[in-house]
């Protein structure tokens, strides 16, 4: 369990736009919003690593211009 967490956030701050959308479309509806949530706080937060928020903002832009489609 704790490798398939593990594989999910890799793949979800892999700054690869694929990956980041295969990674957040096998979540159901409310694990999509909890994990959205937690890339905000990724964001705008004290305490992150810089390319830790590089990736999460990457992430939300890549996930912000699917839905655009």
């Amino acid at each position: 369990m704790a490798d398939d967490v593990e594989k999910f956030w890799e793949m979800l701050l892999s700054r690869n736009p694929e990956s980041i959308l295969e990674a957040f479309h096998s979540l159901s509806r409310e694990d999509q919003e909890q994990v959205t949530n937690h890339l905000v706080k990724m964001t705008s937060e004290e305490g992150w690593h810089p390319e830790q928020i590089m990736s999460a903002q990457t992430a939300l832009d890549v996930l912000k211009n699917s839905k655009e489609l």
